[in-house]
């Protein structure tokens, strides 16, 4: 898939891309408000006149307050811990926003039915949250309200043309999903449970793999798998492992009555939420930015900024669980930095159009995905299936290249030019005029993550810091550790991180 680049090397060269838009200025009588966790920088440089103490002493720290490290609390939540996140809410990349009554997803925005064969530590936990039940040979969501149904899953928009799947049903497609049919039963999630013959498979690219199995690529089956697979994992057939690829689709259900789609208006927040409820929230610290992990007679010490009392606190610690960005680790760990070389993140921009009551914009489906689009736009989801209130979100998702990471940053600038480029992205997909739309906006949220998910190259999966951790008390947990960025894998390596540990 060709992908015009939505940010270009330079502001200007950005305006230029977004200057179809011909939005004018004073149209926007609404606010656009844009959050980043791109603070780091900042919040170090001002600590430095902060006034320094020294805390107390902890049994156990974990640092990042994203899915797999609120696992690991789950797990000690009646021991001695402390959890240390640097934004003000927890989620990582499945936070979610709220606006009066409202609440939507700025980030991982969906689950699927689990199949059985999935790893039975990560099934029971989300049975003890009270998330799932186990029927037949399917471990299906409680909430069934939160299902979207079959009927309106998806629109797929292709050269005009709109259809309800975005792998189109050819001799070719046929023959591709006949090709991954027996991997069915040899991968699964946690990855690592996977058959050992099948790891050999993130050594070549899927793209490679597909041409050695005779797969004719033409034009339409490659958009339709791209699509999926920078969906999932920020990028496509030519940069994904061939593990990753055939994963992608052998570790979902067979399709059929059994295989759901749920999607809760928060997206993933609402797993969040399940774990939070059961944590005592005095052990969980957000507005905590650690600058230091560093071992000192025979403990770590752990230094924290505390960004809401403007201090610089001092932690010791018997053992640390770093669930936090693995990219942030050379700036913080003091000694042996582990082998980072083959992680490789995806930046994603999400953009929520908060519609007024009553608006008239078309219904198309939840998941309104442009195969058309030559930009990063991947497409939208549409709020009406998931609440029976009456407000509207339509959330659109950016993914970029992961060189334009850096380019987020101006994004804050040019919120109004971005507003006016997503307006026409969703226009175009329901071909309204774009003032049809902008003239019923109430608010827009703009959530940027530089670093939203490990893109699975080859040689990725598969290589655990841990297996060759300078520390034996100090364990690593996160997708961004040789996994796939599923749900299922973080919540697997926030229980291995605590196994490691010793714990029960």
């Amino acid at each position: 898939m060709k992908r015009r680049h939505f940010l270009q090397l330079s502001s200007t060269a950005l305006l230029g891309v977004l200057a179809g838009c011909n939005t004018k200025e004073e149209d926007y009588l609404f606010e656009i408000e844009v959050r980043s966790d791109d603070k780091v920088g900042h919040l170090v440089y001002q600590s430095k006149s902060f006034p320094k103490e020294t805390a107390g002493k902890t049994k156990t720290i974990i640092i990042g307050g994203g899915v797999a490290g609120l696992t690991s609390a789950y797990r000690l939540r009646e021991k001695d811990f402390l959890l240390f996140e640097l934004s003000d809410r927890f989620g990582g990349s499945s936070s979610s926003e709220t606006h009066g009554s409202t609440v939507f997803a700025q980030g991982a925005h969906y689950d699927m039915t689990y199949p059985e064969k999935f790893g039975g530590n990560v099934m029971q936990l989300l049975e003890e949250l009270d998330i799932t039940e186990k029927n037949g040979a399917f471990y299906q969501f409680k909430e069934k309200e939160y299902i979207i149904p079959e009927s309106f899953l998806t629109t797929s928009k292709y050269k005009g043309e709109y259809y309800n799947e975005v792998l189109f049903s050819t001799d070719e497609t046929k023959k591709f999903y006949d090709l991954i049919q027996p991997f069915y039963s040899k991968i699964t999630l946690p990855s690592r449970l996977s058959a050992e013959e099948t790891k050999v498979l993130n050594k070549i690219d899927f793209k490679t793999w597909l041409l050695e199995q005779g797969i004719n690529l033409t034009e339409q089956l490659v958009t339709g798998l791209n699509y999926h697979l920078i969906d999932d994992f920020g990028a496509g057939i030519e940069k994904v492992s061939a593990f990753a690829g055939i994963a992608y689709y052998a570790v979902r259900p067979e399709f059929g009555e059994c295989c759901a789609t749920f999607s809760p208006p928060e997206g993933n927040y609402y797993f969040i939420n399940k774990f939070l409820k059961h944590i005592p929230s005095e052990k969980l610290k957000e507005n905590h930015l650690v600058t230091s992990i560093e071992k000192k007679e025979g403990q770590f010490e752990i230094t924290v900024v505390d960004v809401a009392e403007k201090k610089i606190k001092v932690h010791h610690a018997e053992e640390v669980i770093y669930a936090g960005q693995k990219h942030s680790l050379k700036y913080i760990l003091k000694g042996k930095q582990p082998a980072l070389s083959n992680l490789e993140q995806a930046p994603w921009m999400v953009v929520n159009i908060l519609l007024k009551e009553g608006n008239t914009i078309p219904f198309g489906a939840w998941q309104n995905e442009d195969l058309s689009n030559e930009s990063e736009f991947m497409g939208f989801v549409d709020s009406t299936t998931q609440t029976s209130k009456g407000d509207r979100v339509l959330t659109a998702y950016y993914c970029f290249a992961s060189s334009d990471k850096h380019q987020l940053t101006k994004v804050p600038e040019l919120r109004k030019e971005i507003v006016a480029q997503t307006c026409q992205n969703i226009s175009s997909f329901f071909n309204l005029k774009d003032e049809e739309l902008i003239s019923q906006i109430e608010k827009v949220y703009i959530n940027l993550m530089g670093h939203a998910m490990p893109i699975p190259i080859p040689d990725y999966l598969f290589n655990d810091l841990n297996d060759n951790r300078e520390h034996e008390k100090l364990v690593y947990a996160g997708v961004d550790n040789g996994r796939l960025p599923f749900l299922t894998e973080a919540i697997d390596s926030g229980l291995k991180a605590v196994e490691l540990l010793g714990h029960k």
